[in-house]
């Protein structure tokens, strides 16, 4: 399945919507590996991009 296959739905305020295709680690612990790339990341991009990189919401 493409990226593009997948259906994106959305709240009012424009946040994605829980979808397990997209948001695969979420609910999981976060690894070293994942809080490395967030604390590397979250001040020089977005926050949607950041949790998308990181399967999250």
């Amino acid at each position: 399945m493409q990226i593009e296959d997948i259906q994106v739905e959305y709240y009012n305020c424009g946040r994605i919507i829980y979808n397990p295709e997209l948001h695969d680690k979420q609910g999981t612990l976060w690894s070293e590996e994942d809080i490395e790339y967030l604390c590397k990341y979250e001040s020089i991009d977005k926050s949607e991009t950041v949790a998308m990189a990181l399967g999250r919401t």
